[in-house]
C-alpha cells in the first residue's frame, strides 16, 4: 500500500501542469507516460500480442519497438514489411502506441569497412533516410498499412527515435561521431517530415559518448556545437540514464552527477529547450557483480519512476523501462536479465511496481 501511494502521489504530482509539448501527441492523450521496452519484431508471427495484451493488462499504453532497417529494406530497394506489420497488427488489436527505434544500418548500406556490421553508421545518410521516410509513410496516420487494413482500429506510429544509442561505440562504430550523427539526423528529420509533418522526431541526447580510448567527452554539447540549430527540427531528446555502476539506484548520488541518474538535471544546463523522454532505465538481475536483486529492481524501478515523472515532471515527458523480455536462463548473463520477466514467464515485482504506475498515470 506505501508503494502505491508513493508512486500515486509522485505521478500525480505533474498532472495538473503536465502539457503535452510535442506536436504529434497533443491530441492523443492515450499515450501514456509510462511504458516498456520490447523486442517482439523478432519473434515468429502471432507471437507479439500475447506479450502486448499482457503489458496491456498492466495499464501500460506503451512500448518502444524495433523498426530493423534490415528486416525492413534487406536489398536496397526493396521493403520486406512481415515482421513490422505482424507488430502493428498487434498493437492496434491490444490498444497499444509504439514508438518505433529506427536503426542500425542494413548490410547493403553500412560503412564497416570489412563486412556488413550494422552497428557501423550508414555509408550515406540519405539512404537511412529514405527507409525511415518509407516506415512513417506506412505506418504513420495516413499510412498504406492501415488503408490495406480497414479490418484495423488505427493505432499509427507517431513517434520515432533516429538510431540507438549512437554516443557510444557498441552501437556507432568504430566510435560516436557527433557531426557524422548531425548530418543522419537532419537527412531524416526532413524526408519524414515530407510524408508525415506531425510525427514526434526523438534524437539521442545523452550527456557523454561512450569511447574505445576511454577519453570522457560530451555528447550532446558537441552535438549542438556542430549543428546549433538542431533543436528546432525535432522534438524530444531521448536518454538513457544507467547509473555507473550499475548496482546503484536512482537517489544514489555521487559527488559527480555525470555518472548517476542526476545526469538529467546536467543536460537540462546544455539545452532545455526540448522535453526528454527516458526511453530506456533498467537493472539487471543475474547473478553478476553489476546486477541487483529482484526486490531490489523493484524498488528502483519506482524510485526511477518517481525521480523522474515527480520531481523532474517539468522536463520528463515519458519513461520507458528496460524491458519486458523473459530472463535468457543464463544466470551470468547481465544483458539476458534485465527483463521483468522471468524465464518461465512469472513476473518478477518490478511488474507490480509498473502495474500500480500505469493505473496512476496521466492520460488513463
Amino acid at each position: 500500500m506505501a508503494l502505491r501511494l508513493a508512486l500515486i502521489a509522485a505521478i500525480a504530482t505533474v498532472v495538473a501542469g503536465f502539457s503535452v509539448g510535442v506536436r504529434a501527441f497533443r491530441d492523443h492523450e492515450s499515450f501514456a507516460r509510462l511504458g516498456l521496452n520490447t523486442h517482439l519484431v523478432w519473434g515468429p508471427s502471432g507471437s507479439a500480442e500475447p506479450v502486448l495484451r499482457e503489458i496491456r493488462g498492466l495499464g501500460i499504453e506503451s512500448v518502444r519497438e524495433e523498426f530493423p532497417w534490415r528486416l525492413v529494406e534487406p536489398e536496397q530497394g526493396r521493403f520486406d514489411w512481415r515482421h513490422t506489420d505482424d507488430l502493428m497488427e498487434a498493437a492496434s488489436r491490444t490498444g497499444v502506441d509504439v514508438l518505433g527505434i529506427l536503426a542500425y544500418s542494413a548490410p547493403w548500406a553500412s560503412s564497416d569497412p570489412t563486412g556488413d556490421d550494422e552497428r557501423y553508421p550508414p555509408r550515406d545518410p540519405s539512404d537511412y533516410a529514405r527507409y525511415a521516410a518509407a516506415v512513417v509513410q506506412r505506418y504513420g496516420p495516413a499510412g498504406s498499412f492501415w488503408q490495406e487494413r480497414g479490418d484495423l482500429e488505427r493505432r499509427p506510429l507517431r513517434a520515432v527515435e533516429l538510431w540507438n544509442e549512437p554516443w557510444t561505440h557498441s552501437t556507432w562504430k568504430p566510435d560516436p561521431d557527433v557531426e557524422a550523427y548531425a548530418r543522419l539526423v537532419r537527412a531524416a528529420t526532413e524526408a519524414i517530415r515530407a510524408v508525415e509533418p506531425e510525427t514526434t522526431i526523438a534524437i539521442a541526447g545523452d550527456l557523454l559518448q561512450v569511447r574505445t580510448d576511454g577519453a570522457v567527452a560530451e555528447w550532446l554539447a558537441g552535438l549542438l556545437r556542430v549543428d546549433p540549430t538542431l533543436p528546432r527540427v525535432v522534438d524530444v531528446y531521448s536518454v538513457h540514464p544507467y547509473p555507473d555502476p550499475r548496482t546503484a539506484g536512482p537517489y544514489d548520488d555521487r559527488e559527480d552527477g555525470r555518472w548517476d541518474f542526476r545526469r538529467i538535471e546536467l543536460l537540462r544546463h546544455v539545452d532545455d529547450s526540448l522535453p526528454i523522454w527516458i526511453t530506456e532505465i533498467g537493472w539487471s538481475t543475474a547473478d553478476t557483480d553489476d546486477s541487483v536483486s529482484e526486490r531490489t529492481q523493484a524498488e528502483y524501478v519506482e524510485g526511477a519512476i518517481r525521480r523522474a515523472l515527480g520531481e523532474w515532471g517539468g522536463a520528463v515527458e515519458r519513461v520507458f523501462v528496460y524491458s519486458f523480455d523473459r530472463d535468457t536462463g543464463d544466470r551470468g548473463d547481465r544483458e539476458g536479465n534485465y527483463g521483468l520477466r522471468r524465464r518461465d514467464g512469472t513476473l518478477k515485482p518490478a511488474a507490480d511496481v509498473l502495474r500500480e504506475a500505469g493505473r496512476s498515470s496521466p492520460g488513463r
